[in-house]
Parts: C-alpha cells; sequence; structure tokens
C-alpha cells in the first residue's frame, strides 16, 4: 500500500493540487486588481480622469520575482558552501 508507486502518485497528485491552487489566487488576485483600475477612472467632459491609485505589478509577477531571487541566490554558492549549509542543518546548525 505505501510502495514506491504511491509515493509518487501522492506526490504528483499534490503538486497538481497546489498548481491549481497557485493558478486560482492568481486569477483571483488579477480579477482584483482588474476590479480597481476600472473604478481608478473618472468619466468628465474633458474624458477619462484617473482618481485614485492602482497596483502596478501583479501576483503572479511578484512570486515570479520572489522564485527567480531565490534560484540566483542559489546559483551564486559554490558547491562546498552548499554541503556545509547541509551538514550544518542535519547537525541542528543554522542556516547559512
Amino acid at each position: 500500500m505505501f510502495g514506491k508507486g504511491y509515493v509518487i502518485e501522492h506526490c504528483i497528485s499534490l503538486f497538481s493540487k497546489k498548481q491549481i491552487e497557485k493558478a486560482y489566487r492568481i486569477y483571483v488576485t488579477d480579477c482584483l486588481k482588474a476590479i480597481a483600475e476600472n473604478t481608478t477612472h473618472l468619466m468628465s467632459f474633458e474624458g477619462v480622469i484617473d482618481v485614485g491609485s492602482h497596483m502596478e505589478s501583479r501576483f503572479a509577477d511578484i512570486i515570479d520575482f520572489e522564485k527567480k531571487k531565490k534560484i540566483e541566490e542559489f546559483e551564486k554558492k559554490s558547491t562546498n558552501q552548499i554541503v556545509d549549509e547541509i551538514w550544518n542543518g542535519m547537525k541542528g546548525g543554522k542556516k547559512h
């Protein structure tokens, strides 16, 4: 019941659920951003006037930026630094 196939299927299922949740969150935040931007415009005799503020970036862009930043930090580390961090973590020490 708890063989290799079960573990793989569980991991795939969990990953799939997380991707669906992430897509839903991105969709909802993009909808809220669109609603907010649509309410910041005012029709007047001079035309459309921007009133209020609006968001400059999307939730998805913020997430991707943070992920890329972590990857870049990881890629800058040497193999010895990574191995040292793993050993320190196994010994209960602090991460660098």
